[in-house]
């Protein structure tokens, strides 16, 4: 089974809000994607997964499958399960939050 976290990092003096996305399929994996005014948090943090699972898919056989849960860890962190089913980041993503889903399109 494989995750992917995505870790709120808050703002700097040259930066703002950012969401950072890593996978426990290889640590050195990373995307780092900037807050979407336009969406909620929630919708900020599963759009950082997709986006990083988008980027990463292809290399090195990863493929994370079907979403089989998610979870708050502490210090704003969310931590997203996957089986290693063939189907798409895209379905699972729709059984976690039709609604979330909707602002990201």
């Amino acid at each position: 089974m494989h995750t992917i976290t995505v870790k709120y990092l808050s703002p700097t003096n040259s930066r703002g809000s950012r969401f950072k996305a890593t996978c426990s399929y290889n640590p050195n994996w990373s995307l780092t994607h900037s807050l979407d005014y336009s969406l909620s948090d929630y919708a900020n943090y599963i759009k950082t997964g997709f986006l990083f699972y988008k980027k990463f898919r292809y290399q090195n056989g990863f493929n994370c499958g079907e979403v089989t849960g998610f979870g708050w860890s502490k210090y704003r962190t969310v931590v997203f399960t996957f089986s290693d089913s063939a189907t798409t980041l895209e379905h699972g993503l729709k059984l976690l939050s039709e609604k979330s889903l909707k602002e990201l399109a």
